[in-house]
């Protein structure tokens, strides 16, 4: 399943009665321990001070942590309804500033330090504000608490909860950074072969807490993990990575032959659409690999599609292909994006409508190589209705929306209690 992410940030915290349950343990487990290592030595990279480990925020953190694990939920909101100030000043930490990281899906302490570094965490207009990575580098803080619990019963397995302090409380004491040179596990430009004038993704993966990160003729891309290029001859890419104990390259190439002339773009359809064009998403997910997404929807009246829409965020970069399919997985068109632009609606015209039936489910699905989405929650209370067609509500034809792991082209059997993945259709009569 996708790694879901939270941030909350603020300056203010709330007082509460004493928590419920027994107090947690303050003692780190190995993973634990290397996150503190991994926060540590990035803040020092960025000019900011070190975290000592607050008792209080420990077994707040780590209460939090086992709860959602415990009650298979995702929230900064607990099971008890405190939010994270109130539940930190029941554990004995009233004090501000404070803030609160939440991840869930991830084991080890590396692959959760990569999320809260790269969220995109989008703001109303889809531009990034990368919250987590706010709060982790926020030189205000002093103290932290890490949790981390597995529950092989619940959705995600591994609940990882940071809670942030501006306040040096009983503390469990500091831990001294150390380290080594940055790791680089892949460099890879997709696709390696292009036509001049179009455009290929470098990507590439870094461990090992790095200073910097570069690409010659790019430049700085420390905060990234994919950058989109439109070389104009064959280039040879060299990724450095650096950091206070040494420097790792990488490098791959790309080559460029003489372009073709190409048709002008097909005219877009028009047509009936579940959500407005003005529509966005407010929340984006890391689903870790490539994935197809999917909406399951109806019309009142028979009709046929014309063309498959989804919302596209600026991180979810490559080559798209948008699919329809009966609701037992028969597919019944398919096709690949064109033209896209860098974030909003993208529209996938087919060659052949497709007829659909009246008050029968059928599944409009994309697929993204970089797995980072659009998703929302819209489809957990509710169906998306905009008359004739209906985004079904979860529950009234199994879950809504569906998803399923790997490459193109399988259909999106596996579903999630009303996660709206924002794929859409174009209907005419």
């Amino acid at each position: 399943m996708y790694k879901k992410l939270s941030a909350f940030v603020a300056v203010v915290c709330l007082v509460a009665t004493a928590p419920s349950g027994k107090a947690q343990t303050t003692t780190l487990d190995a993973e634990q321990s290397a996150f503190l290592t991994l926060i540590n030595n990035y803040r020092a990279q960025n000019g900011v001070g070190p975290l000592q480990v607050s008792v209080a925020l420990q077994q707040s953190s780590q209460w939090m942590s086992g709860d959602m694990a415990a009650k298979n939920y995702f929230s900064h909101t607990d099971s008890l309804g405190r939010n994270p100030f109130t539940r930190m000043a029941a554990f004995g930490y009233s004090y501000a500033p404070a803030g609160e990281n939440i991840a869930a899906g991830y084991s080890d302490a590396q692959n959760t330090f990569t999320q809260w570094q790269n969220a995109c965490d989008p703001d109303a207009s889809g531009a990034c504000t990368y919250a987590h990575r706010v709060n982790m580098l926020n030189s205000s803080y002093k103290v932290m608490g890490i949790g981390r619990v597995y529950n092989a019963a619940s959705t995600y397995r591994w609940y990882w909860t940071t809670d942030f302090g501006g306040f040096v409380d009983q503390t469990l004491g500091s831990t001294t950074p150390t380290g080594q040179a940055p790791t680089i596990s892949s460099f890879t430009a997709t696709p390696a072969t292009i036509t001049a004038g179009q455009a290929t993704t470098l990507t590439w993966s870094v461990s090992g807490a790095p200073t910097s990160v570069s690409i010659n003729g790019v430049g700085d891309v420390t905060y990234l993990t994919s950058k989109t290029v439109t070389p104009t001859a064959t280039t040879q890419y060299t990724l450095t990575a650096s950091n206070a104990y040494g420097s790792r390259t990488a490098s791959v190439t790309v080559t460029v032959n003489a372009a073709t002339p190409t048709p002008a773009p097909a005219p877009q359809p028009t047509g009936l659409s579940i959500w407005p064009t003005n529509s966005y998403p407010t929340m984006y997910l890391n689903a870790s690999g490539a994935i197809e997404l999917g909406t399951k929807f109806r019309s009142d009246a028979a009709g046929k599609i014309s063309a498959i829409r989804f919302y596209k965020i600026s991180a979810n970069t490559g080559v798209h292909t948008g699919s329809l399919w009966t609701a037992n997985g028969t597919l019944l068109a398919t096709g690949t994006f064109v033209n896209e632009t860098a974030s909003g609606w993208q529209t996938l015209k087919f060659a052949n409508p497709v007829p659909v039936a009246a008050n029968t489910t059928y599944v409009a699905s994309y697929h993204t190589n970089s797995g980072i989405a659009a998703v929302g929650l819209e489809l957990q209370s509710r169906a998306q209705d905009s008359p004739p067609l209906h985004a079904l509500q979860s529950g009234t034809d199994g879950y809504n929306g569906v998803y399923v792991f790997g490459a193109g082209g399988a259909f999106p059997n596996q579903g999630t209690s009303g996660y709206n993945f924002w794929v859409d259709v174009v209907f005419n009569y």
